[in-house]
């Protein structure tokens, strides 16, 4: 159990509560241990838990019970809303948008990538400015001393990557260190969050694509595919395929290069109308070419 999200969840009960914090706290520790709680410089022992557990009214075996609950709501929600928001389903991130922005998050990391996450829609639906967004998320990740650290956490990695794909003045060196992080691993912490991973990946993909590095391209989006393929997971799959598709076409690879995009199609064909529109639309517009035609002839190719 994290020490400092059960401080500050406590402290988020206490709020609504409308106790002060010193008449909270009192005759139970003092206000300076109680903040040294809240930011994480110390444990909160059970013994301390339970009796600001009785001042707020609830027993403590409910208020762990709730913190436990409340917390992995907090981190599905907002995963559900990042997620959203890159995959631009703005639909379905306004909704989580307006349910999350009024929230007092229990978790500095998921405080941090709802922050990531509400910037990102925000810069999308023009209600801030580019610059706006990426001064923001930089002062959160503590951005460039960020690139010094040893290990860096799976949110501030998704931080290192919004600034990569959003502000070309330290791309080079961001991209450096990701690259150093993808290959190494040793560098991350994810726990079992493994999307940030392909998410970082994928950005490093466009980032490669752009340079005209085609070779670095097609392996990364193989890391990409074989991380897919190790976690049973297929997200961003289809575009570790699409751009290793342009990278085999840019080098004039051409069974490669049907083999990706007949691959891209494929998993495009299980997706929603207005998904497989939209990227079929991109496959046009890059490559010239209509993908259900490409898709009929490339199986008759192969009887």
């Amino acid at each position: 159990m994290n020490s400092k999200n059960l401080a500050n969840y406590i402290e988020n009960l206490r709020y609504a509560r409308k106790l002060s914090q010193s008449k909270f706290v009192e005759g139970i520790t003092s206000l300076r241990q109680y903040q040294r709680y809240r930011y994480g410089e110390c444990e909160i022992p059970m013994t301390i838990a339970s009796q600001m557990a009785n001042k707020l009214g609830v027993p403590l075996p409910k208020l762990l019970l709730e913190f436990k609950e409340d917390t992995l709501f907090e981190k599905e929600k907002t995963q559900q809303f990042y997620n959203f928001v890159i995959s631009n389903n703005i639909e379905n991130a306004k909704k989580l948008y307006i349910e999350l922005i009024q929230r007092e998050f229990v978790d500095f990391g998921m405080e941090t990538l709802f922050l990531c996450g509400k910037l990102l829609y925000e810069y999308k639906q023009k209600y801030i400015s580019k610059i706006h967004m990426v001064s923001t998320i930089a002062n959160k990740i503590h951005f460039p001393k960020i690139l010094k650290n040893t290990v860096i956490t799976d949110v501030e990695l998704i931080g290192l990557g919004i600034l990569l794909e959003n502000s070309s003045e330290f791309s080079d060196l961001i991209a450096d260190k990701l690259l150093g992080i993808i290959y190494l691993k040793t560098q991350l912490f994810t726990g079992a969050n493994t999307l940030p991973y392909n998410q970082v990946i994928f950005w490093l993909a466009k980032y490669n694509g752009k340079k005209e590095n085609y070779n670095e391209v097609i392996e990364l989006c193989k890391i990409g595919i074989r991380n897919n393929e190790v976690n049973k997971s297929t997200y961003l799959l289809h575009n570790f395929y699409y751009y290793c598709s342009l990278a085999y076409f840019r080098l004039n690879f051409k069974d490669e290069f049907n083999k990706a995009l007949y691959k891209t199609i494929i998993l495009l064909e299980l997706e929603n109308n207005k998904k497989k529109e939209f990227y079929y639309n991109i496959i046009m517009k890059d490559l010239k070419i209509n993908a259900k035609v490409f898709l009929v002839g490339y199986l008759n190719s192969q009887n």
